[in-house]
């Protein structure tokens, strides 16, 4: 396919998968950065086969993208088995953050985005998988509670003790 033929088929199947995508990427790799990673190399793969390589787009675009998410996914667990993570001390807010919810709500739209951004990967992957889908996905806890198969109420109280610890985190 031709590059002016591709990128806005490119574009349509961006906006139409990317939150699918990401959703069922968060939930394998269980982190926001190689979340963001993944769902990246992804597009950039498929991007390469439709325009680079002269490919025809694939008869089902997402599952390509899936395909895709998965090999990264796959690299991403051989390399958590020999890595060893260190905590970045040096990201701290001097603000407190809110207990009312429509305060918090505010509190996170007046931080700077990095710097919430990096004070979320100090979080365990469990409890970035939690806020991660709830605040950026909008999902419900129930949907969050399906996507890892646990309970509604374990899934409540990871996100509220994430926020704690984001408060924490944040002082």
């Amino acid at each position: 396919m031709k590059q002016e033929q591709a990128i806005p088929v490119f574009e349509q199947l961006y906006h139409q998968t990317f939150r699918r995508l990401s959703q069922y990427v968060l939930f394998k790799a269980g982190n926001i950065s190689d979340t963001e990673d993944i769902v990246a190399a992804a597009y950039t793969a498929y991007y390469q086969h439709i325009v680079q390589r002269g490919h025809d787009e694939p008869a089902n675009p997402y599952a390509y993208l899936v395909r895709m998410a998965n090999h990264g996914l796959g690299r991403l667990y051989k390399e958590r088995q020999t890595q060893i993570s260190f905590d970045d001390d040096q990201n701290h807010l001097s603000e407190t953050l809110p207990d009312d919810p429509d305060a918090l709500n505010h509190f996170f739209n007046q931080i700077d985005s990095q710097e919430l951004w990096l004070s979320i990967r100090r979080l365990s992957a469990a409890e970035q998988q939690v806020i991660v889908a709830h605040l950026r996905f909008d999902l419900t806890f129930r949907e969050i509670a399906e996507q890892l198969d646990q309970r509604e109420s374990t899934v409540k109280l990871r996100y509220y003790r994430a926020l704690e610890r984001l408060k924490k985190i944040l002082l």
